[in-house]
């Protein structure tokens, strides 16, 4: 395999081929529920929401909506989350 790119340039040799290991696994997964599985076992919950929110922000941006909507409609969800940390808390 023969990866490029800025963030690649930063990897040595086998970490290189870790990091292939790494997308092959991914690309063995064969559903949903096996997909989250896989991540839920590699990622902290912190690191699901925070690609989870670039996701979303990917989505976005490639559907049209501008940087100051896309702002509004994911702080709502943040407020939602602070909402129900808070109840969750008392």
């Amino acid at each position: 395999m023969d990866l490029d790119g800025e963030l690649v340039d930063r990897f040595d040799e086998s970490e290189i081929l870790e990091l292939e290991t790494l997308y092959k696994a991914i690309l063995s997964l064969k559903d949903v529920n096996e997909m989250h599985k896989f991540f839920v076992d590699l990622c902290s919950t912190n690191e699901i929401c925070s690609f989870l929110r670039r996701w979303q922000i990917l989505l976005r941006i490639q559907s049209g909506c501008s940087y100051e909507s896309i702002i509004e409609d994911l702080s709502h969800g943040d407020e939602r989350e602070v909402e129900g940390t808070s109840k969750s808390d008392n």
